[in-house]
């Protein structure tokens, strides 16, 4: 039930670039998209670049990604220890942090990191809590407010990526359709002008995954009957 918006490819001079290359995203978009559309359940802006982190002697090169407070209902996802950071801390900007446990095992190897201070590209944070083990990459990251990310990550007023949780699966296509309504309206787009922005519906694409997996499970099948 997960639909990601992306900003559109831009063009310029005859050089085109690709999906996301605009910056026709902005947090009020993100913000708008809740209150103004019914099937959906929860939105979080993403603004995200990979970067050092320092504690003590140790360090370690990860995905740091700002966000509000919402990311842990869009992507399920629990605090394993202390807090998430809250709306205020968005509003804020303030240097506050939630580490993945990838990041926890190679910084913190045998302390609590609750209360620590880690540095960020040389800006100190405060860690506010942990993540529960999500499997695979996705627990190396950090997240950090959406607002402080702006400003100390990137110094643009553009977001990376608007991640939305419809109310269930079968409203997907519904909230897909609020969601882009709306961001045509926001960004004053005419009828029959293209988006400056592109919705992928998560189910649409696992979907498609399933289907070309069936296909290759019956291709094996007939090999192996031959």
């Amino acid at each position: 039930n997960v639909l990601q918006v992306f900003p559109g490819s831009s063009s310029a001079g005859g050089v085109r670039g690709g999906a996301g290359s605009m910056t026709s995203l902005t947090l009020d978009d993100a913000r708008a998209i809740a209150p103004a559309c019914p099937d959906v359940a929860a939105v979080a802006p993403i603004v995200s670049r990979n970067a050092q982190v320092v504690y003590g002697n140790q360090n370690w090169f990860t995905n740091v990604t700002g966000t509000s407070p919402e990311y842990l209902d869009v992507r399920s996802w629990e605090i394993a220890q202390g807090d998430m950071f809250t709306n205020d801390d968005v509003d804020a900007g303030t240097k506050v942090c939630v580490l993945g446990q990838t990041v926890v095992d190679n910084l913190f190897p045998e302390e609590d990191p609750v209360g620590a201070i880690v540095r960020i590209r040389n800006v100190p944070f405060t860690v506010v809590g942990t993540l529960t083990v999500k499997g695979s990459d996705q627990d190396d990251i950090i997240l950090i407010p959406v607002v402080t990310a702006m400003r100390r990550l990137t110094g643009r007023t553009g977001i990376n990526r608007i991640m939305v949780s419809a109310v269930s699966q079968k409203r997907s296509d519904a909230a897909q359709e609020q969601v882009t309504e709306l961001l045509r309206s926001r960004h004053n787009i005419r009828p029959d002008e293209e988006d400056d922005f592109n919705v992928r519906n998560m189910a649409d694409i696992a979907s498609a995954v399933a289907s070309s997996s069936r296909v290759l499970t019956l291709l094996l099948a007939s090999i192996a009957s031959v």
